[in-house]
């Protein structure tokens, strides 16, 4: 994916594939795809990225779960036991 950001020159980019939160366990692993990019109809025009999840949600009742987060957000690192990590890593 390749969004154009209106208010400057440089490029979103984000692979499309499967990614991993970092709150993943080995029992339990949080996998999600990310399925678009959207630009926000605002006056900044933030890029979201469109994920769903790959394990199943009680809470679906068998309706598909989709979810936004700034791209800024899905990319960026968090601070785990004092080591830096990426919130999402991408698996395929």
């Amino acid at each position: 994916f390749v969004i154009a950001k209106s208010s400057s020159s440089s490029m979103a980019e984000l692979e499309p594939g499967v990614y991993e939160h970092y709150k993943s366990t080995e029992g339990n692993r949080k996998l999600y795809k990310v399925l678009l990019l959207a630009q926000l109809a605002t006056e900044d025009s933030q890029v979201v990225v469109i994920y769903s999840p790959m394990y199943s949600l009680e809470s679906s009742e068998g309706q598909p779960n989709f979810y936004a987060r700034t791209l800024e957000n899905f990319t960026e690192a968090v601070l785990v036991d004092g080591k830096s990590m990426p919130r999402f890593r991408r698996v395929s």
